[in-house]
């Protein structure tokens, strides 16, 4: 298995940032209707009400990349979008297709990276690891490998 270096990784991140972030913002302007008054502007601090739309708020910018990571990576594409365009796919250690439990755990373990400041520099270790892994990948058990031909088998990749 060729193992996939840190900055085709990263562009395939902006990518799929990119992607994501497109949705979300096609998301703000479908809902922006049900608040008339303004997401920010509202008069009634109802604790009921601010603590619902935390909730819509973590949902969103949380829940929704992490789930389209995890549905994508553990599809018969084996990648995000951004991966896809790349010729990159999520494996196991066999070269398999991961399940969406074990990409769950990745991208959950992927974000809990980016909010705790210390953990956040190890996306810096990829580089520097033989197998060109983060911490998330060794906590779900997964590879980002490079494929040569755009066909990949769910029973393993065709390297």
């Amino acid at each position: 298995m060729k193992y996939a270096g840190f900055w085709k990784r990263c562009a395939a991140c902006w990518i799929d940032y990119v992607v994501v972030t497109l949705v979300i913002c096609g998301i703000a302007i479908v809902s922006d209707p049900l608040f008339p008054d303004g997401f920010v502007e509202r008069d009634d601090h109802d604790p009921i009400v601010l603590t619902i739309l935390i909730i819509i708020t973590i949902i969103v910018f949380i829940g929704l990349p992490v789930l389209y990571a995890s549905l994508l990576e553990s599809s018969k594409r084996q990648g995000t979008l951004g991966k896809i365009a790349l010729g990159l796919v999520v494996v196991d250690s066999d070269g398999n297709r991961i399940s969406f439990a074990r990409s769950i755990v990745r991208n959950i373990q992927k974000v809990i990276n980016l909010f705790i400041p210390p953990l956040y520099f190890l996306f810096f270790a990829i580089p520097m690891s033989k197998k060109k892994q983060a911490l998330y990948d060794r906590v779900a058990r997964t590879f980002v490998v490079e494929v040569k031909t755009k066909e990949h088998t769910t029973s393993g990749c065709t390297l």
